[in-house]
């Protein structure tokens, strides 16, 4: 097999495994590979996956010279549409980054306040989220002292202030500078990346994404995801 039909034949199991992928979420346009090439999940492979529906368009459409094809697929645009196959085929799930509950700094209401900023301080942790029967009800952050000291409150923390005393002041409409989403286990890592990316003019900046059971703030945490574990 020369390198233009193993190309074709990619492509056509590409095709394939997007027309599978469209069927159950819906189409806009009549090309399942454009229309992946439009989705924000498409970003990392979307400069050489264009450029492969181009040369794929040239190898079908465009008649051979003296018997020659006019365009050979370079060895790159190969390995992007196999790439693109293998996370098609099992891409990588949100549930797979990020701390797992178990192994996450986190706190309750019962929790004390300068306990918690104490282990904050040795850990080096910015945010640490706040539970209740294991679902997330706000985060702990440095901000949480700004908005005490703004409403005149921080003189009243002391040793035994516990973390159920100042709920006002760690729920997640109180961040005025960042805000946190929620996703679901089976979100791919791809999806949480655009979560981070996807910040309209004048939005907060999302810190963080919680990942729970159904991909909402009324099911038990299973993993918190920050940028820095979707970078790649």
């Amino acid at each position: 097999m020369n390198r233009s039909d193993e190309f074709i034949q990619l492509y056509k199991t590409l095709e394939d495994l997007l027309e599978a992928k469209y069927r159950e979420e819906g189409r806009e346009v009549s090309s399942c590979v454009y229309q992946f090439l439009c989705d924000k999940e498409s970003m990392p492979f979307r400069i050489k996956l264009d450029l492969c529906r181009q040369v794929r368009n040239l190898l079908s459409h465009s008649a051979d010279v003296d018997g020659v094809s006019p365009v050979t697929p370079a060895e790159p645009l190969i390995k992007c549409l196999k790439d693109v196959i293998a996370y098609l085929k099992k891409p990588i799930l949100a549930s797979e980054r990020g701390a797992t509950v178990q192994k996450l700094l986190k706190a309750t209401v019962t929790d004390r306040v300068l306990w918690l900023t104490k282990k904050m301080e040795d850990r080096g942790y910015s945010h640490v989220p706040v539970l209740e029967k294991g679902k997330v009800i706000g985060v702990f952050s440095v901000s949480t002292f700004f908005s005490l000291g703004k409403d005149g409150k921080l003189n009243t923390i002391n040793e035994n202030t516990l973390i159920g005393e100042i709920l006002p002041y760690i729920s997640f409409a109180n961040h005025s500078a960042e805000r946190f989403l929620f996703a679901s286990k089976d979100d791919t890592v791809i999806r949480i990346r655009s979560m981070f990316s996807s910040r309209k003019p004048g939005e907060k900046r999302v810190a963080g994404v919680f990942i729970t059971h159904d991909g909402t703030e009324n099911t038990r945490l299973v993993s918190y995801i920050t940028p820095w574990d979707v970078m790649d």
